[in-house]
């Protein structure tokens, strides 16, 4: 499970959180719903440890300072609305970024296994991701968020510009997140991802 207790948050005068409290468990969609600037995105930060004086609990562990960056790193994948990807890096090598920060063998079966399973199969995974439509942009940093392994994945907004079969097909990856037991959190305004 995860727990935030006693969130708060204001930016100058104007209180976004008060005392705000949230749980969540593995093998669902948790979606987060509202206006656009309600602070939607905030508490999705939230739950990246950004703000230091929430208590955010996740399996019974509370995030802190000493094991914020194990969990980053380890545990937690965010995406946010705007699909944003290192533009000086192609496809492949953000792969091993993963790896490298992980300290692990970079793996290009599993890597082409994951671009098979968000059906980017036939891209070159050479090319840069700046090169890719928007929607294929989406589908491949769901494919770094599950050749990760994180157990917690975090979308700001999954469907934002995307046109109907790229909203038909990320929620398919959702689903298929969700039979994983992985913790899926979006937030949107899209009345179709909504029903």
């Amino acid at each position: 499970m995860i727990e935030m207790k006693h969130l708060n948050i204001n930016f100058g005068n104007q209180v976004i959180f008060n005392d705000a409290h949230f749980k969540t468990c593995p093998g669902r969609i948790t979606g987060i719903i509202g206006k656009s600037g309600c602070g939607k995105t905030t508490f999705l930060k939230s739950l990246l440890y950004q703000y230091k004086d929430n208590l955010l609990y996740v399996d019974n562990v509370a995030i802190n300072n000493s094991n914020k960056e194990d969990y980053l790193l380890n545990k937690v994948s965010y995406i946010d609305q705007f699909g944003t990807f290192f533009d000086n890096m192609k496809v492949y090598e953000h792969f091993e970024f993963i790896n490298h920060l992980q300290e692990s063998q970079y793996d290009q079966t599993k890597m082409n296994n994951m671009l098979h399973l968000v059906g980017l199969d036939l891209i070159d995974p050479s090319c840069y991701p700046s090169s890719l439509s928007i929607g294929q942009r989406k589908r491949f940093l769901i494919a770094l968020s599950m050749y990760k392994d994180a157990s917690i994945i975090i979308i700001d907004e999954p469907t934002a510009s995307l046109d109907q079969e790229n909203k038909e097909i990320v929620l398919q990856l959702l689903e298929k997140l969700k039979s994983e037991n992985k913790y899926i959190i979006i937030t949107t305004h899209d009345e179709y991802l909504i029903n």
